[in-house]
């Protein structure tokens, strides 16, 4: 579902100046719990919030899942 490598891709987009980013995941439960707000597993959760944290800055980030 997510790695650590999850936040460093979105890192590296930021410090790149890239401000329009698509993300597409695998999962749409993934997908789900970073566009929405409800109890999130603990063994994913603070990935989960740090993700969502870099998500406030002054970008446009479009998530979606594929099938």
């Amino acid at each position: 579902m997510f790695t650590g490598r999850s936040r460093n891709w979105m890192m590296v987009a930021w410090d790149s100046g890239i401000r329009t980013l698509l993300v597409e995941v695998d999962d749409s439960q993934a997908c789900s719990m970073l566009t929405q707000s409800a109890p999130l597993p603990s063994h994913v959760a603070n990935l989960i919030l740090n993700i969502k944290e870099l998500l406030t800055r002054d970008w446009q980030v479009h998530i979606f899942a594929y099938s």
